[in-house]
């Protein structure tokens, strides 16, 4: 059980199940906008890990998101689609959380006329990391998603604030982001 992020509903998917199935579903919906050419839009939209009880015992990376001109379709037998995202969460980690819902964001330039976007793991069981959170016995990971906001950059009041993060020394070799959330 888990409490919409807003609102009354979500939606779940297995975005893996059985190691090397390759198995996955995905949701896709059509924008309310044909995204314009070399526009910056700030994505965002929260998963969270179901828990043993309904979504497997794994958790995983590659939660994302990627838009298209077209719909995608696919041949029915829940292959991944094994391309790349154009929204990951930074550093793509291991969502493990089945309490809080966690924020997936980032900045997507438009190549112009995407009017689809799809939610999901869209890399193959190889390219996939998980782990076991040994809390269930079913080999998949169901997570829920929630809250997704495609918004053009310059329609955001004040723009978009610089985030540094907390002070961080970095020494030769370390990296650190300096930008938004």
């Amino acid at each position: 059980y888990q409490v919409a992020k807003t609102g009354v509903g979500y939606i779940d998917m297995y975005v893996y199940n059985w190691a090397g199935a390759n198995y996955r579903e995905y949701a896709q919906i059509q924008l309310l906008d044909t995204l314009q050419i070399g526009q910056c839009y700030y994505v965002e939209f929260f998963v969270n890990r179901a828990n043993s009880a309904y979504g497997g015992k794994y958790a995983t990376n590659n939660l994302g998101c990627l838009f298209n001109d077209t719909a995608l379709t696919t041949t029915g037998n829940g292959d991944a689609l094994d391309i790349p995202a154009n929204i990951l969460k930074f550093g793509n980690p291991i969502i493990t959380d089945t309490l809080n819902w966690v924020e997936v964001s980032g900045i997507y330039t438009s190549n112009g006329n995407e009017r689809f976007i799809v939610l999901g793991n869209f890399a193959n069981d190889f390219n996939t990391d998980t782990l076991d959170m040994m809390d269930g016995t079913y080999p998949g990971a169901i997570y829920f998603f929630d809250d997704v906001s495609v918004i053009p950059i310059d329609s955001i009041p004040g723009g978009m604030p610089a985030y540094a993060g907390v002070d961080t020394n970095v020494i030769l070799g370390d990296s650190v982001f300096i930008g938004q959330k």
